[in-house]
């Protein structure tokens, strides 16, 4: 009996494969253009919402980038492309790019949606990508939550793709979306591969905007101390200010990066600067208690005490954190107590406080 059924047994590979073709095939037949109607999607083609969010995953799970799945791969290069009723019915039903907004507007207009190239970059799809390139798809075009397909690429890791687009003259600099650059963007993801490739086409390395201001805080945000290094070396500006930390350091002191604040110091980052969520980069390493990089900054004569940033001081972030780390314990209460006190200035409490988050040589 095991035997026979074992003659009816079918791979995880090729059920990904079979999948992935009736999805697509699904998906292409919605071919008017003009918006979709809901009631006809859940009454008369129940499974459109299953085929439009899920073909991706079972497309690259069976090696649709493979040769072997060629024919898989041209069912894709038809429903991605250009100007057609099918891939902007796709991306209605289920925006991959949507990050703020329902990833469902059935009626969205065609002009608002990034074309088939950004896409196939978004979702790593080497062979439709060389395709639409092919087909002289406009490789730097500007559209969506990167803006590029390059620094989609570059934000989701798909070495292969970045080398696609930069073989065709991908703008390596082209500023706009979530990162601002492709670098940024590769950065915050630590792929060194696509760093280097994107630093081989001397992209600037110091563009500032974007959600963390600068390559070199995106990668020291993530703790990649070997793009950090790659950074450094290519000259990055270890004291710009911009984004979510203000720079680098306190970037790297918020994650707990030891090897990197270390580096950062080497370069004669500057201790004191003030912005950025937390303030400092002191404020960012004792609000998450790390112990060793506040003995760092305090060794580089940090200062304890500059005001600004979420908690204020150095000294409240330890506090709430003391705090925080002794809720629903017995120390709560006294915990409560210590951190009023701190609060107060008591110079008693905060020693006894800076001893609870391993801070020490605090001057009488």
């Amino acid at each position: 009996m095991q035997n026979e059924a074992l003659y009816f047994r079918i791979s995880d590979k090729s059920s990904h494969a079979l999948i992935t073709q009736i999805s697509l095939a699904y998906l292409l037949q919605f071919n008017r253009l003009g918006p979709l109607d809901e009631n006809y999607l859940l009454n008369d083609r129940p499974l459109a919402d299953y085929a439009a969010r899920h073909w991706i995953t079972h497309a690259i799970s069976c090696g649709i980038n493979k040769d072997e799945c060629a024919s898989i791969s041209i069912l894709a290069q038809k429903l991605l492309e250009p100007g057609t009723a099918p891939f902007y019915n796709w991306v209605r039903m289920h925006d991959l790019d949507s990050f703020c907004t329902k990833p469902s507007e059935l009626a969205r207009a065609g002009f608002s949606i990034p074309g088939p190239l950004y896409y196939a970059a978004l979702t790593g799809l080497e062979k439709v990508t060389q395709n639409l390139l092919d087909n002289s798809a406009d490789v730097n075009a500007q559209k969506g939550h990167y803006v590029t397909a390059l620094q989609a690429a570059s934000a989701c890791g798909y070495e292969a793709v970045v080398k696609l687009l930069l073989e065709n003259e991908a703008d390596v600099n082209a500023q706009g979306g979530y990162y601002t650059t492709a670098l940024q963007a590769a950065s915050a993801g630590g792929y060194e591969a696509i760093v280097k490739l994107l630093l081989e086409k001397e992209t600037d390395v110091n563009v500032l905007g974007g959600r963390y201001g600068t390559a070199l805080q995106a990668a020291s945000a993530g703790g990649y101390e070997a793009v950090v290094k790659l950074l450094l070396e290519n000259e990055a500006d270890v004291n710009a200010q911009e984004g979510y930390y203000g720079t680098a350091l306190q970037a790297a002191s918020a994650g707990g990066h030891e090897a990197i604040v270390k580096l950062l110091l080497e370069k004669e980052t500057d201790v004191n600067v003030q912005g950025g969520h937390y303030g400092t980069a002191l404020q960012a390493a004792s609000a998450g208690g790390h112990k060793a990089i506040v003995e760092i900054l305090l060794e580089k004569e940090a200062d304890v005490n500059v005001q600004g940033g979420h908690y204020g001081t150095a000294l409240r972030a330890a506090s709430v954190r003391a705090t925080a780390v002794g809720r629903d314990t017995e120390r709560n209460a006294e915990r409560n107590a210590e951190r009023n006190a701190v609060l107060a200035g008591d110079p008693k409490w905060i020693r006894l406080l800076c001893n609870t988050i391993l801070i020490t040589d605090i001057p009488s």
